[in-house]
């Protein structure tokens, strides 16, 4: 029997409200820990690093599916591949984690380590001029 631990939810979707005209459209990411986190002892990876945890936390947060404007930008740096397509992704620097909680950014680079050693996240890295071209770009 599989055990959920730690739940990734995005949802979009679009609203007409009866006293406005048109649709809206909300989107909405949120993250579940479940009882299985307990029982299965997930959550005790964490006992010595609850840092981590809660940069795993902030990591998903900015978790969306790849599109094909992501997804071209990102092959062309080598981080992503036509099987990403569709799938959960988080763009999220170090410093963008690290202004968001308060901490150093190579606190959240550490954790951000940690975690992928663990393999509960995978890092694919740039380097500053990539990512600057990546910014510029407005899709990210």
């Amino acid at each position: 029997m599989v055990k959920r631990t730690f739940i990734v939810h995005y949802e979009q979707w679009l609203e007409q409200d009866a006293d406005a005209l048109g649709w809206s459209e909300h989107k909405e990411i949120t993250v579940r820990l479940t009882s299985d986190a307990l029982t299965s002892g997930w959550l005790l990876q964490f006992n010595n690093t609850p840092l981590d945890y809660l940069v795993l936390t902030v990591i998903s947060l900015h978790a969306r599916p790849m599109n094909a404007k992501d997804l071209a930008w990102l092959s062309e740096f080598g981080l992503a591949t036509d099987a990403d397509l569709g799938r959960m992704f988080s763009y999220a620097t170090d410093m963008t984690i690290a202004a968001e909680l308060g901490i150093h950014r190579t606190t959240v680079a550490a954790c951000a380590e940690r975690l992928a050693e663990n393999n509960n996240l995978v890092i694919r890295s740039m380097d500053g001029e990539q990512h600057n071209q990546l910014r510029q770009s407005g899709n990210f």
